[in-house]
């Protein structure tokens, strides 16, 4: 049986790891665009 308090943190973690991930993303795409 699986603990759910874990089974949540685990996927908290995982969420705000993919929403550093994605910003992290945008940001470096944007970085690469040219200034309009």
């Amino acid at each position: 049986m699986y603990d759910e308090t874990c089974c949540q943190k685990l996927n908290n973690y995982i969420v705000v790891l993919a929403h550093i991930h994605i910003k992290a993303s945008t940001l470096a795409v944007a970085g690469k665009m040219p200034e309009p």
